[in-house]
């Protein structure tokens, strides 16, 4: 049995291909996919990360699995992981879930009631501000009220269904996911920049 993350964002995509590459004997496959895939995406992501994504902060909600992998792919496009509330009743439960990961950061928040969730946000605002809270649908309520924009990705997902693929895994899902990030935060500044017109 091969235990790994998921392969979620191009540097977790990356390591996938290489542990199942070495652990069928297929190395030279893997790296030919790695490039491939590399060369097909970075160019589309280098004009969003540069122009919007750099240097923003994000609070993930998510089960353990996802909450990590979400960690990884905002390491990639240049977003700030500002905190980390894992979708799960205990310390034990998340740890026991996760490979080990030396770039983990401490798990300190695994309650995902909604009164936890705000008092995260407001920790993660006291240095700088959050610019996005990524969750599923029992999020939304708490990024409304600190007036932040939001990501639905997760189980339940009630407000975003996707009618035509809409992959969250692998070099293609990267793109959508920057995609649907970099939509929620241009949104979130369109009004913005409306309110202060009024």
């Amino acid at each position: 049995m091969i235990r790994t993350g998921l392969p979620l964002g191009l540097s977790a995509t990356s390591q996938w291909l290489r542990v199942v590459g070495q652990a069928t004997g297929r190395e030279a496959a893997a790296e030919a996919l790695i490039r491939d895939g590399l060369d097909r995406v970075v160019p589309r992501l280098a004009h969003p990360v540069a122009r919007v994504l750099a240097g923003k902060r994000a609070v993930v909600c998510a089960e353990p699995a996802l909450a990590d992998g979400l960690r990884c792919f905002l390491g990639d496009v240049g977003v700030e992981v500002a905190s980390i509330v894992y979708r799960c009743r205990s310390r034990a439960g998340v740890e026991g879930r996760l490979p080990p990961d030396p770039d983990r950061p401490p798990v300190r928040h695994w309650d995902p009631s909604a009164r936890s969730l705000a008092a995260v946000m407001a920790e993660a605002a006291r240095d700088d501000p959050v610019d996005l809270l990524i969750g599923s649908s029992w999020e939304r309520e708490a990024a409304l009220r600190a007036g932040v924009p939001f990501l639905e990705i997760g189980f339940p997902s009630v407000h975003w269904r996707p009618l035509v693929p809409s992959p969250r895994l692998g070099f293609e899902g990267a793109l959508h996911l920057t995609q649907r990030m970099l939509q929620a935060l241009l949104d979130a500044r369109y009004w913005s920049g409306t309110r202060r017109a009024l």
